[in-house]
């Protein structure tokens, strides 16, 4: 399961907190070409599946997304393990990345929800850098990341997703094309 974090709605769509629903977009447009989304009222995400792979934007808002991811997992088998979350990470600088698992940043109120409803934290992180305030801490976290991305970051995040990408696909996720 790829996961994209992010918040539903016109008002979030390019804030530097919806970097794992741009993840989820790129990885299905640009992987599976053809394949798109299709909005999964049961399970509150959109939502791509073939074969055991899926890949969701849960719609339920950031810091509620565990209920979606737990309910997933439990419905179509997914174990933690098999988890895959792309998030917006504060602690790491604009155009860099990190696979890790169990590792995140300080505090992620998405990431906290899946732990909580999971009941587990060993799932993988595709952590997409965001801070680009280059040592002005004078704005909030919180109010940082809804914050619009400018075009130049937009598209520096972009080629990051475009690097984490293949490197997920190059060594976590094999036999793709058998899906």
């Amino acid at each position: 399961m790829v996961v994209g974090l992010g918040n539903p709605g016109d008002r979030y769509v390019d804030t530097r907190h919806n970097a794992g629903f741009l993840f989820a977009d790129y990885f299905l447009q640009n992987i599976l070409p053809g394949a798109s989304f299709v909005k999964s009222e049961k399970f509150n995400t959109e939502l791509y599946k073939k074969g055991e792979l899926l890949v969701v934007k849960p719609l339920s808002f950031m810091n509620r997304s565990g209920r979606v991811i737990a309910r997933l997992s439990r419905h179509f088998k997914v174990t933690p393990e098999q988890i895959f979350v792309a998030h917006d990470d504060l602690d790491i600088n604009l155009g860099e990345y990190k696979i890790q698992k169990t590792i995140g940043p300080k505090d992620h109120n998405g990431l906290n929800s899946i732990v909580e409803n999971l009941g587990n934290a060993g799932f993988w992180r595709i952590r997409l850098g965001i801070d680009n305030r280059k040592g002005a801490r004078d704005i909030p976290g919180e109010a940082y990341v809804l914050g619009l991305l400018p075009a130049e970051e937009l598209d520096m995040l972009r080629q990051t997703i475009r690097k984490a990408t293949l490197e997920l696909l190059g060594n976590y996720i094999i036999n793709l094309n058998e899906q």
